[in-house]
């Protein structure tokens, strides 16, 4: 007897995809305006932050990937779970006062292994979290709607 396929299995899978992409779109401005006094506040500040994020994002999508190509479904899931908890252990994000720059001509360094130390290994874990969910084979299996598509 195969479990129901109900529309729940949908609903929650679609309320942690959002709720994992409003997470990671508030953590970057949020972090950005948080040491852009810091810095100067001038654009290469916002660069560096953008750059760092969609950086990490894409770091986030690759594991992901590989993680699907080449592993079991088993440990695959064990990783991810792995991943989110280490992240969740690592809470509060923040930058401490130690962080802020005396005079530097070029900050960017700076700002990078500030990004990576305090939010790094979280933002990558809740940008991977998204795409390990969507290729685990028992969630594509049980979201399929058992209606044929409408035609326009």
């Amino acid at each position: 007897m195969s479990p129901p396929r109900g529309p729940w299995l949908g609903r929650i899978y679609a309320l942690t995809v959002v709720l994992g992409a409003f997470l990671l779109f508030q953590v970057q401005p949020l972090l950005s305006k948080w040491i852009l006094p810091w810095f100067g506040g001038g654009p290469e500040v916002w660069t560096t932050c953008l750059l760092f994020f969609q950086s990490a994002l894409f770091v986030g999508y690759a594991t992901s990937h590989l993680a699907e190509r080449y592993l079991p479904v088993g440990p695959r899931v064990a990783v991810l779970v792995a991943l989110l908890q280490g992240a969740a252990w690592l809470l509060p994000v923040g930058p401490g006062e130690a962080w802020k720059t005396s005079a530097e001509s070029h900050p960017a360094g700076r700002i990078l292994l500030l990004l990576a130390v305090n939010v790094g290994a979280r933002f990558r874990s809740i940008g991977r979290r998204g795409t390990s969910l969507a290729s685990t084979p028992r969630v594509r299996r049980r979201c399929r709607s058992p209606r044929p598509p409408r035609t326009p």
